[in-house]
């Protein structure tokens, strides 16, 4: 291994491409500085392999070469990748940084055929809004392959930052991955794909997005979308429609009072209802002490007669746990089969011939897949509705 280069014909064998272990050269020190003839010489001479090489292995080599203008274009045509090497890059003046990027836009395809030749333009020079939009064009030319996945793991590992780069990746794709966008931008990722409804990606999107305020003021169905909510989330799309207080796993009873203040018929969503929230909804003690003994967030509820020895009726019902007072409260004034045998020895109260069992969101969407959250069979006449006949 080169440690110290002395002799000018070992150096000038280097310079012409006579010694192909360059690598070796690593930490070595030359004897004197290259001149630019001698800079251009040895880059017109170096081949790929090594050129890989020198720009993993000799980066001091070029602490002691005189780069210029001549210089950079041979390494823009030849082995662009050299433009990120620590000596070379401070050298690297705007005329040099637009040649390169003109160098990209004749031929993006080069620059990821070649990796190891080219690298990643944006790694190699800081581009600005300008610069950008000039790549943009190049890489939506046909046949050009598509840059935008890169594009994407550079902005998920910090390489690059411009919020003009996150607009063009989430305009290609919803497959966002690994970056945060400002509130603009989220919002304008759920303009974009809000009808692919990505269980998947609409998390990751709102759980990175620095503020998602925006998103869920024009888009409240998002919020079952968020990991970890915040009671901010919540009181945002409550505050829209407090309807959307069925969407909220975690109640808080201020959260559940501002919803009620506004339309006391979400009460129906209501979770676990506190003893201020009952007084607030006028509902008594008889009816509050109902609330504490069907604690669930819904029950199915089956109400079953037998019709003159004919055979029984069926009702079914879900009902959510906070409406249970409510539903248990109905009066039924007639049942029967269509036709002939209809029963008036009533009236009774669904209380008085029901069933209850508290199920799951797993059972309730096994339910709903099947159609079985309405059914009955006969008729079934209210005090406060008319006929339910069967289904």
């Amino acid at each position: 291994m080169y440690k110290y280069i002395s002799d000018e014909k070992i150096l000038q064998d280097i310079v012409k491409g006579y010694v192909y272990d360059i690598k070796y050269m690593k930490n070595a020190s030359l004897i004197r500085r290259l001149t630019e003839d001698e800079v251009v010489e040895f880059l017109s001479n170096l081949n790929a392999v090594s050129a890989v090489c020198a720009y993993m292995e000799i980066s001091t080599f070029f602490q002691y070469a005189d780069i210029r203008q001549r210089a950079m274009q041979v390494i823009i045509d030849r082995f662009p990748r050299l433009l990120s090497n620590k000596h070379i890059k401070p050298k690297i003046t705007p005329e040099i940084k637009q040649l390169l990027l003109d160098d990209f836009c004749k031929n993006p395809n080069r620059y990821w055929e070649n990796l190891g030749q080219c690298g990643y333009i944006w790694e190699i020079i800081d581009m600005d809004e300008d610069m950008w939009k000039q790549f943009f064009a190049a890489i939506e030319k046909p046949g050009v392959i598509n840059f935008r996945g890169l594009l994407k793991d550079s902005l998920a590992d910090g390489t690059i930052s411009s919020e003009l780069v996150m607009e063009y990746v989430i305009e290609g794709s919803y497959h966002h991955t690994g970056f945060a966008l400002n509130a603009e931008l989220t919002k304008k990722y759920f303009d974009l794909w809000i009808k692919e409804n990505s269980k998947y990606y609409f998390s990751e999107v709102l759980s990175l997005s620095k503020d998602r305020s925006l998103a869920l003021k024009t888009y409240p169905e998002l919020y079952q979308y968020i990991k970890s909510p915040t009671v901010k989330d919540a009181e945002i799309i409550v505050s829209i429609d407090p309807k959307n207080l069925s969407f909220v796993k975690k109640q808080s009873e201020k959260l559940c009072l501002m919803a009620l203040k506004k339309d006391k018929s979400v009460f129906k969503y209501v979770r676990k209802p506190t003893k201020k929230i009952l007084a607030f909804m006028g509902i008594d003690a008889q009816k509050a002490t109902l609330y504490e003994k069907y604690p669930a967030k819904q029950y199915l509820i089956t109400c079953r007669k037998d019709v003159a020895d004919e055979g029984d009726i069926i009702y079914v019902r879900v009902v959510p746990g906070n409406d249970m007072a409510n539903f248990m409260s109905r009066k039924i004034v007639r049942y029967g089969f269509s036709g002939n045998l209809d029963c008036e020895d009533g009236p009774y109260y669904v209380e008085d011939i029901m069933e209850a069992q508290a199920i799951t969101d797993d059972e309730l969407d096994v339910l709903n897949k099947f159609g079985m959250l309405k059914l009955n069979s006969g008729i079934w006449n209210f005090d406060d509705e008319g006929d339910e006949t069967d289904d």
